[in-house]
């Protein structure tokens, strides 16, 4: 089951979702984003 698409940009993302099979935490993000 995936979780719904957020709202706003102020959200977490569960831990399920967040950390490898072994239990290392990953993050994903984009890099082509400019401030």
């Amino acid at each position: 089951m995936l979780p719904t698409n957020p709202k706003s940009s102020d959200f977490e993302v569960p831990e399920l979702y967040s950390t490898t099979h072994s239990g290392e935490n990953f993050l994903i993000y984009d890099s082509t984003y400019k401030t």
